[in-house]
């Protein structure tokens, strides 16, 4: 089962596997990033909490699982927006994807792909 996601997941890239605490393993290959929609979050929204008292984080406890040579991030931004691009916080829709862009440039130091998900 994954960490508490109120304690660990925040706005912007949340590296979810390996955790610093994970022991070394192989080389990552490659970069695997997961966005939420609007009205997501960057925890719930890959979350399975069908598992009475549990519940499973994918990406983390089931994709990490069968591909351990990538690192796995999840990208959170303020998605609670009342209007469709309109402002969320301090930030609109089209200045959360710059930020997006922004953090997805510090990964390119090798390949990587992005999931998203949509309302």
């Amino acid at each position: 089962m994954s960490v508490d996601p109120k304690e660990t997941f925040q706005n912007g890239m949340n590296q979810v596997f390996p955790r610093e605490s994970d022991n070394p393993g192989p080389v990552p290959q490659a970069n695997v990033v997961f966005v939420h929609g609007l009205f997501g979050h960057p925890w719930k929204t890959w979350a399975d909490k069908s598992v009475r008292g549990a519940s499973i984080f994918w990406p983390e406890d089931l994709l990490s699982k069968a591909v351990q040579d990538v690192r796995i991030f999840s990208f959170g931004y303020d998605a609670d927006v009342e209007r469709f691009m309109s402002a969320a916080g301090l930030n609109t829709v089209h200045e959360h994807g710059r930020n997006l862009l922004n953090d997805l440039c510090d990964l390119m130091d090798r390949d990587f792909t992005v999931w998203v998900d949509s309302f």
